[in-house]
């Protein structure tokens, strides 16, 4: 058994002998990997166990090639969050938000071109090619889809006003905008396929408006 008795000296004894110490934040109880570590249903049970409590630690769990041993540093009730609980992610949300306007502001309405605004920023234009309006994902940055959204909005040589997307403050030129002739798409498969999507969805709904109705409570979680 580990010689520790609370989260600190857990923390410690981990660094002293030399392990990396993970933190995972809002594991939900049907989660199947924590924090980069993947069949990780065992330790997720553990958590949501009934029997278990803040501070309590595991013993060594072999996880495919390694052992984990874990601790229990909080727990928060199903509902609304207290404050205490998201208060740091609210606080990085409104930096991140802050730092947005202040970008915002500096790069203003005024410039002529995209090599204007990369030069007062020390930074440098990219091309993203093949953009489509139903992906989200603006290449060699990530899921923008404010940024994609907007763009389509405009004709191609447009030069758009920054937008504040996910990771940054973007400033758009649309190089050229390729048009879908709609009505030569032949659609049937995809209703198809969202016919069968929805078929297959009506009976979980139904158990679900069921259980909701009569307060039933599914924790097969707990136990899968």
């Amino acid at each position: 058994a580990l010689d520790v008795k609370d989260v600190d000296s857990f923390r410690s004894l981990a660094q002293e002998r030399g392990y990396e110490v993970k933190t995972a934040a809002g594991i939900r109880p049907s989660a199947r990997s924590v924090s980069g570590i993947t069949n990780a249903r065992e330790l997720v049970k553990w958590a949501y166990d009934r029997e278990t409590e803040v501070g309590d630690i595991t013993e060594p769990l072999e996880i495919d090639d390694y052992f984990v041993v874990a601790v229990l540093t909080g727990s928060r009730e199903q509902g609304a969050p207290e404050f205490e609980d998201v208060k740091d992610d609210m606080e990085l949300a409104v930096i991140k938000e802050k730092k947005a306007e202040i970008m915002e502001a500096e790069i203003g309405t005024d410039y002529s071109g995209l090599d204007e605004v990369a030069n007062i920023w020390g930074s440098t234009v990219q091309t993203a090619s093949g953009v489509a309006l139903n992906n989200p994902s603006l290449p060699g940055v990530g899921n923008e889809p404010k940024v994609i959204g907007t763009a389509f909005g405009f004709d191609a040589g447009s030069l758009l006003l920054p937008i504040r997307g996910n990771i940054g403050v973007y400033v758009v030129q649309v190089d050229d905008v390729t048009r879908v002739d709609t009505q030569s798409i032949d659609l049937s498969a995809e209703v198809r396929s969202l016919q069968t999507t929805l078929r297959n969805s009506v009976t979980g709904q139904a158990v679900n408006a069921l259980n909701k109705a009569k307060g039933v409570k599914n924790e097969i979680d707990r136990v899968y």
